[in-house]
């Protein structure tokens, strides 16, 4: 399957599994691009704070007082 082909089978995914209507015909699918990133998590701690922010994460939240979930620019990267 093409990466179109694959995003029409998310959309239809969430319209099932939250209720909103996927319009195919309002969305436009030529010329985009598909960026994969490296999701991980930490436990909460000074020094794997400090190490993890030297990796200058995408985005990261405290999920929890056990877990710091991160996401870094990896394989690819943004332009």
């Amino acid at each position: 399957p093409t990466q179109r082909d694959n995003t029409i089978a998310f959309l239809n995914i969430l319209e099932d599994l939250t209720g909103w209507k996927f319009i195919k015909d309002k969305w436009l699918f030529d010329n985009f691009s598909v960026y994969r990133f490296k999701k991980g998590n930490i436990k909460p701690g000074n020094q794997r704070f400090n190490e993890l922010v030297l990796k200058n994460p995408l985005s990261w939240a405290m999920t929890s007082t056990l877990a710091i979930e991160y996401t870094l620019e990896e394989p690819d990267k943004l332009p």
